[in-house]
């Protein structure tokens, strides 16, 4: 939950960084000074709109995102799809209220710049947990039930996938007959009347 909320509270920042630098080189481009604030480029109001809207739309799309089994490519288009659907949302609620919250090229900017900061904050995270897990820190031990072809992948996944933090501990089969039994470098060693004796005693 800390990590989670640390996460969502770093997007917040980041949102912001892109709003500000959005209003800069929108400023920039009309030829007006870089550090003054007007509202028909970036209306306050629209802010919030977008926030919401944003954190809707990631908490949605990234609501099983695990930035461990998740590949760069993935994460990398996530971003770009959530934020088009943003940017033409919000460029769609600036017209449905024919309000002027914001200028289309701020909002435009707004979209490259998140995409930009988003990519590299992910990018960093999940580096950084893939590397920490490799190493051996922070592992996750676990006991696989079952030794056949299943089984097997899915032992195989987590021995060339150490970025899972997944250290197999026990493999037992509910198949007596299977135990002693070799499944890559692992061995059977036990079948579930012995977890649940083990549990009882």
């Amino acid at each position: 939950r800390i990590f989670k909320f640390t996460d969502r509270f770093t997007d917040l920042i980041l949102l912001f960084i892109a709003a500000r630098s959005s209003i800069i080189f929108e400023r920039i481009l009309g030829g007006q000074s870089w550090d003054a604030l007007n509202p028909k480029s970036f209306n306050f109001y629209a802010f919030p709109i977008i926030l919401v809207i944003w954190f809707v739309l990631y908490s949605y799309f990234e609501r099983s995102t695990l930035y461990r089994q998740v590949s760069y490519e993935k994460i990398f288009f996530n971003i770009l799809f959530v934020t088009f659907l943003v940017v033409t949302s919000t460029i769609s609620i600036n017209f449905l209220l024919k309000a002027e919250l914001f200028k289309r090229t701020t909002i435009v900017i707004l979209g490259f710049v998140t995409v930009v900061l988003f990519v590299l904050k992910r990018f960093l995270v999940k580096a950084y947990l893939s590397y920490i897990r490799e190493e051996g820190l922070d592992p996750k031990n676990i006991m696989i039930i079952g030794s056949k072809k299943r089984a097997e992948f899915l032992i195989n996944e987590f021995v060339k996938h150490k970025e899972y933090g997944f250290n197999i501990k026990k493999i037992i089969d509910p198949d007596g007959n299977r135990n002693g039994m070799k499944v890559g470098d692992y061995q059977v060693s036990g079948t579930l009347d012995d977890v649940f004796n083990n549990i009882l005693k």
